[in-house]
């Protein structure tokens, strides 16, 4: 169940960054319960997962969810909106949201 809420995190902020014309600060590869983030700041660029297939992936998937919540404070910052709080994904998604339906990109 966290691993579908975060593949359809991870399908909206890739379509927002899209349809915004910005390059995310750390791609999201959409595969639903499967999606991964990529950093490409690290020698070769990762991918973390954002599900856990086990308790050891633990870690990766945390790092991944940071890298998310960077995307969104990035695309917050787009409209000039600060984050609510950088560990809170789901309020700064809906703050994003909300952003985009105000905008010209929701016409």
């Amino acid at each position: 169940e966290t691993a579908a809420a975060l593949g359809m995190v991870a399908v909206v902020v890739d379509y927002v960054a899209q349809s915004m014309g910005v390059p995310a600060r750390y791609p999201v590869i959409p595969r639903g319960s499967r999606s991964v983030v990529v950093n490409p700041g690290s020698t070769p660029a990762q991918t973390a997962p954002l599900f856990m297939l086990r308790a050891g992936d633990r870690p990766r998937m945390r790092a991944a969810i940071r890298l998310v919540a960077t995307d969104i404070e990035q695309l917050l910052g787009m409209f000039g909106i600060d984050d609510i709080d950088r560990h809170q994904i789901l309020p700064n998604l809906t703050q994003l949201l909300l952003a985009v339906e105000n905008s010209s990109f929701a016409q």
